[in-house]
């Protein structure tokens, strides 16, 4: 058993080449793997349409992989933390939590997306606190979006470029074997 961990891949249609590479890759996934994404899988996400020529193929290779006994799970990213757990359901995957601890090959390993380290940046920390809210996250998806959006037109810069800087920053890191 392997354990795989992907982040911010933004897929969307327009992205075929991309979308192509992550498909092979899970074809190459087999049974008893686990597959962590984390956070920014869609390059923006409402809900699921099927207008959305990706969405289907996701769900049926999402589905494939389940037939396989290969396991997803998914944490919310600052791009798709509208996704519910009836949507996961809808893409034949789990929904992980922030922050959660896996063990693989007897070592914890944190995961979580990494918008949550920009905690400097007091509009973004807002607009993360907002939007993960339950209350909202109750009410349809769409109306959430339009919500969020007209309540956080006057941050939306400010947060673009808040999690630019924190992105920069954050490519310096180095993670350390402790």
């Amino acid at each position: 058993m392997s354990v795989y961990i992907i982040a911010d891949l933004h897929l969307s249609p327009d992205t075929k080449e991309l979308n192509q590479s992550f498909f092979n890759f899970c074809h190459n996934l087999v049974e008893g793997d686990v597959l962590y994404i984390l956070g920014d899988f869609f390059d923006y996400f409402v809900e699921p349409d099927p207008n959305n020529s990706l969405h289907p193929l996701l769900k049926q290779h999402f589905l494939a992989l389940k037939n396989r006994g290969i396991k997803v799970w998914f944490m919310h990213g600052n791009r798709d933390f509208l996704l519910t757990k009836k949507m996961a359901s809808y893409f034949e995957f789990n929904l992980a939590k922030d922050n959660e601890v896996i063990i693989s090959a007897g070592r914890r390993i944190l995961l979580m997306h990494g918008d949550e380290l920009c905690t400097a940046h007091k509009s973004y920390t807002l607009f993360r606190f907002i939007s993960r809210c339950r209350l909202l996250l109750s009410a349809r998806p769409t109306i959430i979006a339009i919500t969020l959006l007209a309540t956080c037109a006057k941050i939306v810069d400010v947060t673009l470029n808040a999690i630019t800087a924190c992105g920069n920053k954050l490519m310096k890191l180095r993670l350390v074997d402790a």
